[in-house]
């Protein structure tokens, strides 16, 4: 079987990247690594790092951990950090240590290297937090290339315990509930979650901890001497601040080691701030261009390829000012709401009273929220409110009213007065509201209204464009390197339809941005559906029926049993994954004793 184009579904926030010279490698390689085997087994097959360019031992390299060959810049790595935990375990500080290994390094089997280490010195638990179930995935496989065991399960029982960090902690976006597919885009960057978590207060954060993460966190306590690793210890950072920071805390003396791709100076500011504040300076630094002058990684170029949104796209982004002004009319329209946003403001600030119908005084509603008294007093200055009693126009407040005052003012007419009413009225409005606020950048929470992801970023983000120029990527990749070209495009998510916010769906299509929008635009090119794409998920297998047929076939050829559990099912037509040309999946069957019915013949496309 021929296939020159696979699409997966990657880890959150990978894009679609060419590459230049030597591909590389799809995941950490090191010098000797031996396929994986059981326990009883005592012989290993041919090393499986063997492929590819990244491959190539290191002249330094030399025996370490598990009695493994490992390359200089790993051993340099182990000392690294070995020699900080001593310097830290004498002056009495915590012990952290921050290591950065490029791509492809090995950071992987670096991590499980000092889990090995750690066990064999003190029978320390090891235990891996990685932001994601797919990288969960990659750990397990790795420590087995080690002959360790590594397990999922929380009992700790395994040599290493590989967790994401959602199994501790329970933390849901108040923006929306999140999906119950995993495969489905969770609308927008899965680790970018809204400002306000990041600072939460400390009292908060073991009320936000799960029930089963706070007995796993009681559970860790008890065990010592414990090894914590952090794979991509930046993004979980980003994604979990201070209630990772404050989960960690209450380990005690556990030795942590967090482990990055990401070089220091391309790390953001933020991010960069919490890995310093945390770990401090580098125990051990990495740069890519030393690992391939050395020759432990394959030389690569990142290559930008930069698209122009559709003219759709265009004009919807331009009609920006016009969801503005639609919006400005919904809330100042008579009627919506059991007290209208106007009405709510004269009542509030210009003739408040108290229950017992005593005036309230200016200067007590200023001091108390004086961020919403400001954009009042710019509401009124503008004409759209009467001027309250005692208040005074200063220079700040004799500008036009910006965006963020009035969205300030629907944040307290909504929250004092909307959400709590039980009135019919007041429900619709604040339904209308969540779906309609996103339009303008702007979301409604559990905490009231706050900004959100800009529009123009949500249909870049999905743009249609990106998918197209993929199709021209393979036209010019595949006339350089004709049938030698193989191509591996990363996608976000593999579907988008259900959560393509309403408010963009004008601008792009349901599934813009998702594996099966690529899949659709590649089978659909005359010139690179020739390559037989075939999309790949956790859950999914599909391409065209022959490309299908085809794979199955291949598969019984190597597994007969596994082959003719196999079938070719059509997608249909009228389901939100079809495309202009007809498409299938190839799924299990039940059956594994004898073939599938409806099975198609294998062999039988291209």
């Amino acid at each position: 079987m021929r296939n020159a184009v696979t699409l997966v579904r990657g880890k959150p926030g990978t894009s679609c990247r060419a590459t230049r010279g030597s591909v590389r490698p799809s995941r950490p390689c090191w010098a000797t690594a031996p396929a994986r085997r059981t326990r009883s087994s005592t012989t290993t097959s041919a090393p499986r790092a063997t492929r590819g360019p990244s491959s190539t031992v290191s002249s330094g390299s030399e025996r370490g951990p598990a009695g493994l060959t490992w390359r200089a810049h790993q051993r340099a790595a182990f000392a690294a950090v070995q020699a900080d935990q001593r310097r830290k375990r004498i002056d009495g500080v915590p012990l952290r240590s921050w290591v950065v290994m490029p791509p492809g390094a090995g950071k992987t089997y670096v991590g499980l290297g000092l889990a090995r280490l750690a066990r064999e010195a003190s029978g320390a638990t090891v235990v891996v937090l990685v932001p994601t179930t797919a990288v969960q995935g990659q750990w397990v496989a790795a420590a087995a290339d080690l002959g360790l065991e590594a397990s999922t399960d929380r009992s700790f029982a395994a040599e290493v315990t590989v967790l994401t960090f959602q199994a501790v902690a329970h933390l849901v976006p108040p923006t929306e509930e999140p999906p119950a597919d995993p495969a489905v885009d969770p609308e927008g960057d899965p680790l970018e979650l809204p400002e306000e978590i990041d600072g939460i207060a400390d009292a908060e954060i073991g009320a936000r901890l799960h029930e089963n993460g706070s007995d796993l966190v009681a559970r860790l306590t008890e065990l010592s001497p414990l090894l914590v690793l952090l794979d991509e210890a930046h993004h979980l950072l980003e994604a979990w601040g201070s209630l990772l920071v404050e989960t960690l805390a209450h380990l005690g003396n556990a030795s942590v080691v967090a482990l990055t791709g990401t070089p220091r100076g391309g790390v953001g500011g933020e991010q960069r701030r919490a890995l310093t504040t945390y770990f401090g300076a580098t125990a051990y630094e990495a740069s890519a261009v030393d690992l391939v002058r050395q020759g432990d990684l394959a030389p690569y170029a990142e290559l930008a390829w930069f698209t122009t949104p559709t003219a759709a796209e265009v004009t919807w982004m331009g009609e920006a000012p016009l969801r503005l002004a639609e919006l400005t009319a919904l809330l100042d329209a008579p009627g919506f709401g059991s007290t209208s946003l106007r009405e709510w403001l004269r009542l509030r600030f210009v003739t408040p009273t108290r229950s017992w119908r005593r005036r309230v005084s200016w200067s007590s509603l200023a001091a108390a929220d004086p961020a919403v008294a400001d954009a009042f007093l710019r509401y009124a200055h503008a004409g759209e409110a009467g001027l309250p009693g005692g208040a005074r126009l200063r220079r700040q407040h004799r500008v036009p009213p910006s965006l963020e005052d009035r969205m300030l003012l629907v944040d307290d007419w909504l929250r004092r007065c909307v959400a709590p009413s039980e009135d019919p009225r007041d429900a619709e409005a604040l339904a209308v509201l969540r779906r309609t606020l996103p339009a303008v950048g702007w979301v409604w929470t559990r905490h009231g209204v706050r900004r959100g992801r800009e529009m123009a970023d949500r249909v870049l983000a999905r743009s249609e464009a990106k998918s197209m120029a993929c199709v021209e990527i393979l036209h010019h990749t595949t006339g350089v390197l004709g049938p030698r070209m193989r191509m591996l495009v990363l996608t976000d998510h593999e579907s988008a339809t259900s959560t393509v916010p309403m408010t963009v769906r004008g601008a792009v299509d349901g599934k813009a941005g998702s594996a099966w929008a690529v899949l659709d635009e590649l089978t659909h090119d005359s010139a690179t559906d020739l390559l037989d794409p075939v999309l790949v998920t956790g859950r999914t297998v599909a391409g065209t029926p022959g490309a299908m047929a085809d794979l199955a076939a291949f598969v019984a050829e190597r597994d007969p049993g596994l082959g003719a559990t196999l079938r070719v099912v059509p997608v249909p037509l009228a389901s939100a994954e079809a495309g202009r040309v007809p498409l299938a999946r190839l799924e299990g069957c039940a059956s594994p004793t004898g073939p599938c019915p409806g099975r198609r013949t294998a062999g039988s496309g291209r």
